[in-house]
Order: C-alpha cells, then structure tokens, then sequence
C-alpha cells in the first residue's frame, strides 16, 4: 500500500479523474434496489461513488490507502444527497466498521 500512498494526489487528478467505470460494474448498480448498501472494498479514491450515487444507493468504501481514501470524502460536501446519511469512508482500521448488511460488495 506504500505505493498507492506517495502516488494518491497523482493517481486522483490525472487517472482517478477521467470517469473510466468498467462497464460490467455500472451494469451491475444500475439492477440494485433503491436504497441499497454497498460496501466498496479497495474504493481507491472512490471513482464508483458517483454511479452508486446515481443508482439511489448508499455506499461504504474503504481501502488501505488512507490517502486515496481521504480524497473518496475530503469533506461531507461531496456527498450529493444529505439524504444519503449511511455514504461515508471507512479507514483501514477494521474497529471502526459498524456492521450492517450490504446487498452488494464491489471490489
């Protein structure tokens, strides 16, 4: 995870920015019920936010790299919907995770 540390800021704005979703995995969102969990496992900068987002889901995400993960949720402001309390970033440090079911796990 060293590596995705020293190469968060760039990985963010040259990679993670350009909006290049697997097809398979916008696919999949788009069959999930309103309203369900999904728990982003490895969510790197959380470049699938926005498409859980976009389907009326929630999301969890965590990954290792905790700076990859601080620009997933730099700050409650990105998250379009205050009506989307349960979407939050969830840091390497398993303690933390309150567990509740999730209907899909993307990784």
């Amino acid at each position: 995870h060293e590596v995705y540390d020293a190469i968060a800021r760039q990985w963010h704005h040259t990679r993670g920015r350009r909006g290049v979703l697997w097809p398979g995995a916008t696919q999949f969102l788009q069959h999930l019920p309103p309203g369900s969990m999904v728990a982003d496992v490895g969510c790197g900068d959380g470049k699938y936010f926005p498409a859980i987002w976009e389907a009326g889901s929630f999301v969890i995400g965590t990954d290792i790299s905790r700076p990859l993960l601080q620009t997933a949720f730099p700050d409650e402001s990105d998250i379009p919907d205050k009506d989307l309390p349960e979407s939050r970033r969830i840091s390497d440090d398993r303690r933390h995770f309150r567990q509740r079911p999730a209907v899909a796990v993307a990784d």
